[in-house]
């Protein structure tokens, strides 16, 4: 039971549930190979509803790179949160998955990647290489159909 508002609790704990079991696509792999499909995926799976609104994720995917699952942990400004890597990884053990593919959304902002994001990718990856969880890419999308990615951009070593 809540003790206080709604309104007065941080963004991260209201979303911090939101997981999204994608079904069995039963012969029809999406090729998730390449970080220009992971987008188009990503653009067709997530609510319209969601693009108004800075959002970090988890894209949850098994041995064959078949997505299994995505999570929207981080919903609202994320500027002053301090991202846990525990609560973005933590659905990836009982959903079995191989990888993750992370991604942030911030409407209206230019998509390249701060510190703060390279900090958070090396965090979580590994944060992941423990738990066997291998960190694919992160993305970075804003709502008018840019994007970048550290394995387009060749800095997913970190």
């Amino acid at each position: 039971m809540l003790t206080r508002p709604a309104q007065t609790l941080p963004p991260d704990l209201i979303a911090r549930y939101r997981l999204h079991l994608l079904p069995p696509l039963h012969g029809a792999a999406v090729d998730l190979g390449l970080p220009e499909n992971r987008v188009r995926f990503l653009r067709q799976q997530i609510s319209p509803l969601y693009r108004l609104t800075e959002h970090l994720g988890v894209l949850f995917v098994d041995d064959a790179l078949q997505p299994i699952a995505y999570s929207l942990p981080y919903l609202g400004d994320l500027s002053h949160l301090r991202i846990d890597h525990a609560v973005l990884l933590g659905p990836g053990a009982f959903l079995q998955a191989a990888g993750i593919i992370l991604f942030h959304h911030r409407p209206n902002t230019a998509v390249h990647f701060t510190r703060a994001d390279l900090r958070l990718a090396r965090r979580v990856r590994n944060a992941g290489e423990s738990i066997n969880l291998r960190l694919l890419d992160v993305l970075l999308l804003d709502s008018d159909e840019h994007w970048t990615s550290l394995q387009h951009t060749g800095q997913l070593q970190l």
